[in-house]
């Protein structure tokens, strides 16, 4: 069999234009960038600067954990102080712990006074039940799940102490299972928020509904 030359056997039809996926069928190329380039001077200087403000920093830490150590000591009252000028004088009666103390019960008592509780704002007339409901959930949430006066009396008697104090919240994320037709579920959504959804039966689904999103609890 002969084949046929290009051209020949008049005008051959245009093929037609594939379809443009919605999508990208592969993740964007990564980005190339250059590095800077430095002289050896210039590269030197940058060094140690990067190294003295390190210095600088470790050095004013040591000195703050110095410190704040010497703090906790003077309330466990484990100095003997000699009416120095960094230690105190030398009192027999403990005014550390009753200064401490008063500003600590004062912060507690502004902040969660007695019965506290986590009220919400309804914002229309239909949303007053609902809004009671968030209340009380969120109040449990606070109080007996996340166990937070716990947390939250230590990080004020450490700021109270020492002048500052950091807390870290650690956040987790609780889901529940929800039964929807097809129609009324939003699958584009559920794939961007990396959720899952499973099929029941023809234009049925079981599909991941986010319940809960804060602090964890204890």
């Amino acid at each position: 069999m002969i084949p046929t030359p290009p051209g020949a056997g008049g005008p051959q039809p245009e093929p037609e234009p594939e379809e443009q996926p919605s999508k990208p069928d592969r993740p964007a190329a990564p980005q190339q960038f250059k590095q800077i380039s430095v002289s050896e001077t210039e590269h030197n200087r940058l060094k140690d600067r990067i190294y003295n403000d390190f210095l600088a920093a470790r050095s004013d830490h040591d000195a703050r954990i110095s410190r704040f150590r010497r703090y906790y000591r003077m309330w466990r009252g484990l100095n003997q102080t000699r009416g120095i000028r960094q230690d105190g004088p030398d009192l027999q009666v403990p005014m550390l712990k009753w200064s401490v103390f008063g500003a600590w019960a004062r912060m507690m008592q502004s902040l969660l006074g007695e019965d506290a509780e986590i009220i919400a704002k309804a914002t229309a007339p239909s949303d007053e039940k609902d809004a009671q409901k968030a209340g009380a959930y969120m109040t449990w949430r606070l109080f007996e799940y996340m166990q937070a006066v716990i947390g939250l009396a230590t990080w004020i008697f450490r700021g109270v102490l020492n002048g500052r104090a950091h807390a870290e919240i650690i956040y987790e994320q609780e889901y529940y299972w929800q039964r929807d037709d097809e129609e009324d579920i939003d699958f584009d959504l559920l794939e961007k928020a990396g959720l899952r959804a499973e099929k029941v039966r023809a234009g049925v689904y079981d599909h991941e509904v986010l319940a809960y999103d804060g602090p964890f609890g204890r």
